[in-house]
């Protein structure tokens, strides 16, 4: 694999600076105009702003690119992934949901993969994600170090025209009308950015976070709470200390949260979305590290022992795949984890005091 620069999408970066711009523009031009018109006009605006940022992309990919990324024995993760992950491999993970251009896509395989059906919905967005999540985590084979690299990503999306085209059929999948899309979708700058909004490494992310070993059984559940969730919670260094990722994704899967009024009803994404402030509140003002300590140890050698074993070959049943053995959280701390988590759920001071999280539980 090719391992590209920051520098090489430079040019990129600023062609989709003035196409961002023309579009506000027009966008704002028809703000005053009947509802009907409006929306019709904004739809060709979006569109037209959607076809030069692919067109843009394409490109790319489709062009020789001289100015590769010099891989150097200081610059060991980047050294590694170029010799690690197998191109090949990945684009048939990618072939399993569409054709070379996404034009006609049939989701029964993927469907029968995961054991989900999917269709073209918003709400099974994330049962796509859970896919490519899960597939590239295991047959990706990378360190957490490894997956903080943009300059990786951003490369996978530019190795093949097939993998660029997943990444635009999923910017646009389950919407009733044209969503505009931001460059970072497709290539970043900042690690943050990977886990917001990156469309290949955030679904990557969000099976790290919540793996439990190498058990992804917790991955899958926790893909029922949507991209959201990875959103709002996978930038939280707390997400980093394993217990604390699975007895939130617990916590926020298993309570039955009321319904509230308004344009979205659904009390768990309420929750999804304001929960996150009162638990950094909590780490920063109690010992968080004492209460959510982990006494499993670390399997130093999980990673070798990993890509010694996982499969080289695609298989077709995603409870075959796992991840590697470096932290199995016991149930018994997760469930302990999860109840503390809802105990400072329901005693917080909610910013929207009609409605907030204390009242779920």
């Amino acid at each position: 694999m090719i391992i590209y620069s920051n520098k090489l999408f430079s040019n990129l970066k600023n062609d989709v600076k003035i196409i961002s711009k023309q579009t506000s523009i027009a966008i704002k031009s028809i703000k005053n105009l009947d509802k009907t018109t409006k929306d019709k006009m904004e739809k060709t605006a979006v569109e037209g702003h959607n076809y030069k940022i692919f067109q843009a992309l394409r490109d790319m990919v489709n062009h020789s690119h001289p100015d590769k990324y010099i891989i150097s024995n200081e610059n060991k993760e980047l050294a590694n992934l170029s010799k690690k992950v197998e191109i090949k491999l990945i684009k048939e993970i990618i072939s399993k949901i569409g054709n070379d251009t996404f034009s006609n896509v049939n989701l029964d395989v993927v469907s029968k993969i995961i054991g989900k059906k999917i269709e073209f919905k918003a709400n099974n967005s994330r049962y796509l994600d859970t896919y490519v999540g899960v597939y590239l985590h295991h047959y990706l084979g990378i360190t957490r170090a490894e997956a903080s690299r943009p300059e990786f990503w951003n490369s996978l999306v530019m190795s093949d025209s097939l993998i660029l085209e997943y990444c635009i059929f999923r910017s646009q999948f389950g919407r009733t009308k044209p969503q505009k899309v931001k460059l970072s979708y497709f290539i970043v700058e900042q690690e943050q950015n990977l886990i917001i909004q990156h469309l290949l490494a955030r679904p990557w992310w969000s099976v790290e976070l919540t793996r439990n070993g190498g058990d992804y059984s917790t991955s899958i559940d926790s893909s029922a709470l949507g991209s959201m969730y990875t959103r709002r919670w996978g930038t939280m260094s707390l997400m980093h200390n394993k217990l604390f990722a699975l007895s939130s994704s617990k916590l926020l899967l298993e309570t039955d949260w009321p319904k509230k009024k308004g344009k979205y009803p659904s009390g768990r994404r309420y929750a999804i979305q304001n929960l996150p402030p009162i638990m950094n509140n909590f780490a920063a003002t109690n010992n968080f590290d004492k209460t959510f300590s982990i006494n499993e140890p670390d399997n130093l050698d999980a990673y070798d022992n990993w890509n010694k074993k996982r499969y080289k070959e695609f298989k077709d049943k995603i409870n075959l795949l796992f991840g590697p053995e470096d932290i199995q959280i016991k149930q018994s701390s997760i469930n302990k984890g999860t109840k503390i988590l809802k105990d400072i759920a329901r005693n917080s001071i909610s910013t929207e005091p009609v409605y907030g999280p204390q009242k779920f539980l």
